[in-house]
């Protein structure tokens, strides 16, 4: 048995900051739950999980279209549960809600190198490579475009921009209607 204490430890302020502890509160005053610390948050999690998704939703004030009454369908059948089944969620809307200079990602290549992107200039590669997306129909070109954009700006601008390309072209569109090997493609 290890009695030895942790090699850190949060303060009582940094724990009251924490957006787990923000979590906790938000889930005791909107939700009535008895939760008191992370162990009885995932004991919530567990024992009351339709309650316990709907506060995180509600808590990360997740914009979707659709019906939300339903958080989950069919428990019983894990793996196989739907969840929030009538809701259509644009991951690009909800990522690209801000604009400004706040850090939005931070990425960290195999060599350790480090880059931070804003909203604001996330929103701006993304509106970009979008644009790009949407030129670039057809053709070899349109292909090498594509790699290129994809290595240089990585992945997540490049499904960031995927469906917003789509949604500017077609009004709305469900990214798992999309078969997994076309959402990469520029043409087949």
């Amino acid at each position: 048995m290890n009695t030895q204490r942790p090699i850190w430890e949060p303060s009582k302020e940094r724990i009251e900051r924490a957006n787990l502890s923000r979590f906790i509160r938000f889930v005791q005053t909107e939700h009535k739950a008895q939760v008191e610390d992370h162990y009885s948050l995932y004991d919530y999690s567990i024992r009351q999980p339709e309650a316990f998704w709907r506060a995180v939703w509600e808590f990360c004030g997740i914009r979707a279209s659709g019906d939300f009454d339903q958080v989950l369908v069919d428990a019983d059948k894990m793996p196989g549960a739907r969840w929030f089944p009538g809701v259509r969620l644009n991951f690009a809307q909800n990522l690209l809600r801000y604009k400004d200079d706040r850090v939005a990602l931070v990425a960290r290549n195999e060599w350790g190198h480090k880059r931070e992107s804003t909203y604001a200039q996330l929103h701006e590669e993304v509106g970009k490579l979008a644009h790009a997306l949407r030129e670039a129909r057809g053709g070899r070109m349109a292909d090498m475009r594509f790699l290129r954009e994809l290595r240089r700006r990585g992945v997540f601008s490049v499904a960031a921009a995927t469906p917003w390309s789509a949604r500017c072209r077609s009004g709305s569109i469900r990214v798992a209607e999309v078969p997994p090997a076309r959402r990469w493609r520029a043409h087949d």
